[in-house]
């Protein structure tokens, strides 16, 4: 009865995650500063994205990738990319700034989807400001683990509690 009543909890935030960016979307950028503007710590990101050694510096798995404000940083270091996001919306918002580039895959689906179809092994899973949104932070490591390669490196960047209603 537990288990059930966990995964009840994990669909409905999962559920209220999907209907957040769907009736956000076209104005996330916009809001998205009132929380936290990525130029806050976008340098202490990329000095983390710096110690990373080169060997490493191959693949990369974005999940979320919102507007795609990471994914200029992340092909300045990175051969190849993977935008993973499950909200076609925000997914086609990162398309539409960064779609020409032949380095990046755009991908709809679901991380949980994705770990359990993938055979590719990623360098670098980056999620930035995404986790809150995820219903079950427990199965986003997990299922994160499971495309990391050994010695890969996984970067999560997020917010602290707010007080903004429309954010929630």
């Amino acid at each position: 009865v537990m288990v059930e009543r966990i995964n009840m909890v994990h669909r409905e935030r999962s559920e209220a995650s999907r209907q957040f960016f769907e009736k956000n979307a076209e104005i996330f950028d916009q809001r998205q500063g009132e929380l936290c503007d990525f130029e806050q710590y976008k340098n202490t990101l990329i000095e983390v994205l710096d110690v990373i050694p080169d060997l490493r510096r191959n693949e990369v798995l974005e999940v979320g990738p919102g507007y795609g404000e990471l994914l200029p940083y992340l092909l300045d270091r990175f051969q190849s990319i993977v935008a993973l996001d499950s909200s076609k919306e925000m997914l086609q918002r990162a398309v539409d700034r960064h779609g020409k580039s032949k380095r990046i895959s755009f991908v709809h689906e679901s991380l949980s989807q994705f770990s359990r179809t993938s055979s590719t092994r990623y360098d670098l899973v980056a999620m930035n400001t995404v986790l809150h949104h995820m219903s079950s932070p427990v199965a986003v490591f997990t299922q994160a683990k499971k495309l990391i390669k050994a010695n890969g490196f996984m970067l999560v960047a997020d917010l602290c509690a707010h007080d903004q209603d429309w954010g929630k």
